[in-house]
């Protein structure tokens, strides 16, 4: 009878179970967030999509796939009241762009 056990459970292989625990947690915690504060389950999708969508844009502009005016052109706001405002003094920004019509 062997009485002592393998190490097999190295540095890469906890982190990963403490990555993949906490992002697993937070998955369910937050989701229950957003359906105490949204009317029904096609609203929480199309919330999930727009996070999912926004931390995209938010990550290929710190990788540098997207310039900072064009992530610009998509507006953000924590209450609705600053989002309205910012819709309503909304310029477009001066783009330098890289194919015009006449190139087409």
């Amino acid at each position: 009878m062997q009485t002592d056990l393998d190490r097999s459970l190295r540095l890469p292989h906890a982190t990963s179970l403490v990555v993949g625990t906490i992002v697993g947690a937070s998955v369910f915690v937050q989701a229950s967030e957003m359906t105490h504060h949204l009317p029904n389950i096609p609203a929480v999708i199309a919330a999930w999509i727009a996070s999912g969508l926004l931390t995209l844009f938010d990550h290929a502009q710190a990788e540098g796939f997207l310039r900072p005016a064009f992530r610009r052109l998509v507006l953000t706001a924590d209450e609705p009241e600053e989002l309205l405002a910012a819709m309503e003094q909304y310029a477009e920004p001066a783009i330098e762009r890289w194919l015009t019509r006449q190139a087409v």
